[in-house]
């Protein structure tokens, strides 16, 4: 298994299976589809979830492991990115100033 996927709670990776099977059943984000009802997806936790990981699934046509996996990747690469040019942008102002 990936490395995110291996620390995301039961819960949450069920509901995420529900949740991308009711967007490729309905083609609307934040359906859970648990087999036999329709539901909201996500109504007692984060949101934003079950709406980004599906919608990479489909846009990439990856499974729900990769999915994940990119997301939470993504934030992490982001967030090294915008720390490293700050950092350079902050010590280059530093030294004109000296």
């Amino acid at each position: 298994m990936l490395p995110f996927v291996d620390n995301l709670m039961p819960f949450r990776y069920q509901h995420l299976q529900w949740t991308l099977k009711g967007l490729e059943m309905t083609g609307v984000p934040l359906i859970e589809y648990d087999g036999t009802k329709y539901l909201p997806a996500g109504i007692s936790d984060d949101t934003g979830i079950y709406y980004f990981i599906p919608q990479i699934a489909k846009l990439l046509n990856v499974n729900l492991d990769w999915a994940i996996f990119i997301f939470f990747s993504s934030i992490f690469i982001t967030s090294m990115f915008l720390s490293f040019f700050y950092c350079l942008s902050y010590s280059h102002k530093k030294i004109k100033k000296q």
